[in-house]
């Protein structure tokens, strides 16, 4: 009898999954004489099926990192917590944050629309869920792969990765500025109430005050220069990834100009978060407490190079 059956099992599943069927094979079908010299078949040619492989790869490695990403004992800070957790609890600033905070959205003298309360409220979750940001960040990471080589240079890495940035953006109406320097609260939020995503030429950094056990994270939490960019993105395709958990249609143009909206940022009642500063501050801004918290985690600009080594194909920098 003749040998139909591919060299590995993997293979096989792959030459299945590319007819875009789902195939009973009789028992009897899966044996026969053919020599394992032959020449290989057009489709085992194919170079899909190195990319399919590569992919394959890929995944398999991203789980293993996702593994020891939650378990890292770095994430001790700020959670009191007695032992690694393989899923993060709400820390005790972000839920006081979110409890306290967000009814206030509500109560507005003007009001904010019911859907900006909404997506606001879902950035607030999202960039706060490690395990979520880690899956995001590996899907980035496999398509600057694919759009440049694998073992490219870390500048024509970094090109393809501006280029996936630009791709999600531009279509919905986004621009993209430099900035250098730290500039003042109300020049910061000008940029974002124009609808402009930016590059952090300066970047930044923030100095920790940190326990013994967290040597990972010592010395300088660094800000990075396109790393708020890369907090929008991972929004932006969690809203394509996950649409239900966003309202239905949703302009996400407008909502990003409307975190840098003076007036709404100037009337959130911030008296029982415990947050200080005057109000207008850059800590009293949705935008701070969104995307550039202290936070360990995802909410934290710091956050993505303080852990580059889990998605270290990502050229960041």
């Amino acid at each position: 009898m003749r040998n139909i059956c591919p060299a590995n099992f993997i293979e096989f599943l792959t030459r299945i999954a590319s007819l875009g069927l789902i195939v009973m094979l009789p028992l009897a079908a899966l044996f026969s004489s053919a020599s394992p010299t032959e020449p290989r078949s057009s489709l085992e040619r194919n170079p899909l099926n190195k990319q399919r492989e590569a992919d394959c790869s890929f995944f398999i490695e991203a789980a293993r990192l996702k593994k020891q990403f939650l378990l890292d004992p770095a994430f001790h800070w700020l959670e009191g917590a007695e032992k690694p957790l393989d899923r993060q609890p709400p820390n005790v600033f972000g839920s006081k944050l979110y409890a306290l905070l967000f009814p206030t959205l509500r109560q507005l003298p003007t009001g904010l629309p019911k859907q900006a309360e909404a997506f606001f409220e879902q950035i607030f979750l999202i960039l706060r869920d490690r395990s979520l940001v880690f899956d995001l960040l590996k899907a980035v990471e496999l398509d600057v792969m694919k759009l440049a080589d694998r073992d490219a240079e870390f500048s024509k890495q970094e090109q393809a990765f501006l280029v996936l940035l630009q791709v999600y953006e531009e279509p919905l109406g986004f621009e993209t500025v430099a900035i250098s320097g730290r500039l003042t609260t109300p020049k910061f939020l000008q940029i974002v109430a124009e609808g402009k995503t930016f590059i952090d030429q300066s970047g930044d950094s923030l100095s920790l005050s940190l326990a013994s056990d967290t040597p990972a994270l010592a010395g300088a939490w660094v800000h990075g220069i396109n790393t708020h960019r890369l907090q929008w993105h991972l929004i932006l395709r969690a809203h394509l990834l996950w649409p239900h958990r966003f309202p239905e249609n949703i302009d996400l143009l407008a909502m990003y100009k409307l975190l840098g909206d003076n007036e709404m940022n100037a009337r959130l009642d911030w008296s029982a978060t415990g947050i200080a500063g005057d109000i207008g501050s850059d800590q009293r801004t949705l935008f701070f407490q969104l995307f550039d918290s202290a936070e360990n985690n995802g909410s934290s600009p710091g956050f993505y190079l303080a852990y580059h080594r889990y998605w270290s194909r990502l050229p960041l920098r």
